[in-house]
């Protein structure tokens, strides 16, 4: 459960911090006429949101963890 649940937050995250980038869509034939970097034409997330995302990911899959890995209390072994 706990690496199944890992794996959904990772795609996820993934998703989060992709959206609004858009990839090189391939060889133009031409050189650009502007001398912008490529990864800022691509837009998306700065990066520092996209550290926090994975490290508030990462918390919660830490909390959703030790949930679920909990030990049974007196309460519910008895039921």
């Amino acid at each position: 459960m706990v690496v199944g649940l890992g794996v959904v937050i990772f795609f996820f995250g993934t998703w989060v911090t992709n959206l609004g980038s858009h990839p090189f869509t391939g060889w133009t034939g031409y050189a650009p006429l502007n001398t912008s970097s490529l990864v800022a034409r691509y837009g998306g997330l700065h990066a520092g949101v996209r550290l926090v995302l994975w490290l508030i990911l990462t918390f919660v899959w830490m909390v959703l963890s030790l949930w679920l890995l909990r030990s049974p209390s007196d309460a519910e072994g008895n039921a």
